[in-house]
């Protein structure tokens, strides 16, 4: 990693790596020493399908992440049932209180983004935007002036202080 870096010319917190949460739980310890010597290298590291696996908690204090990719399948009911709206907000404080990032995946609607907005959710990824494009494409977009219109709801509607704006991921 650190030559593919260094013939780049990449700077390492430019660069963040996705592990499924399932992956990781292959072989633990193989993850977290690979994690943290990333880590120390300046990469950061997400943990993608996060909520989907069987991973316990308490890695989540131990490992050197920095994002929290949150499964898509918590957001398919977030609006209607009471149940996945708990978990998916619970998730989101969650990882604010261990000062990660959070990224909420396929989010199609847009009451779908207006509950990750009311919690405070850090960025989005999903259909609502746009389908998965090539890199050339997302940024013909971009400059075609395609943007999401994020209204922040009032503070008084939120789940608790927002210190964070919403963003495409």
């Amino acid at each position: 990693m650190t030559r593919a870096l260094q013939d780049s010319g990449l700077a390492p917190h430019l660069l963040q790596l996705e592990l499924t949460e399932s992956r990781f739980m292959d072989d633990v310890e193989r993850s977290v020493g690979t994690f943290t010597e990333l880590s120390s290298m300046g990469v950061r590291i997400a943990l993608d399908d996060f909520g989907t696996g069987a991973s316990s908690l308490s890695y989540l204090r131990s490992l050197p992440i920095h994002t929290l990719k949150m499964d898509g399948s918590f957001l398919r009911e977030v609006v209607d049932d009471p149940d996945a709206a708990g978990i998916v907000s619970a998730i989101i404080e969650l990882a604010h209180n261990l000062r990660l990032t959070v990224v909420a995946e396929c989010v199609s609607t847009d009451e779908q983004l207006r509950f990750l907005c009311l919690h405070d959710c850090d960025a989005i990824q999903g259909s609502l935007f746009s389908w998965p494009v090539p890199p050339e494409t997302f940024t013909r977009l971009l400059q075609a002036g395609r943007r999401l219109t994020l209204t922040r709801p009032p503070r008084s509607e939120r789940a608790f202080p927002a210190s964070r704006g919403v963003a495409i991921a």
